[in-house]
């Protein structure tokens, strides 16, 4: 009976570790730009006053699409954050028309 409950819990532990949301990733830099992704929150920081848009672009588990989240205010203190995203796969930091540092794992 011991045998049988150690294992049926560790079965349960297990599934549930694996089923999680992502875990904080990040900051990757781009110049001086960054995102992140924090458990269900992505954050794209536009740092530079250049005229290039930034925004951290995720990869989610299972989807053969993309998504690009945004700073929305320019070069400034606020950063863009969007949350409720969940199953993250993977995500990198871009800034238009230079390009994107490579892809990170949360």
């Amino acid at each position: 009976m011991r045998r049988t409950l150690t294992v049926a819990a560790t079965t349960t532990f297990t599934a549930l570790a694996i089923a999680g949301t992502a875990h904080a990733a990040g900051p990757v830099y781009h110049g001086n730009d960054y995102g992140y992704v924090s458990g269900s929150t992505v954050v794209a920081c536009d740092r530079e006053v250049d005229g290039n848009g930034v925004f951290t672009q995720v990869d989610f588990y299972g989807s053969q699409a993309t998504r690009n989240f945004w700073d929305g205010t320019g070069a400034d203190s606020e950063c863009g954050a969007y949350g409720g995203e969940t199953n993250v796969y993977a995500f990198r930091v871009c800034e238009d028309h230079v390009g994107c540092t490579g892809w990170y794992r949360p």
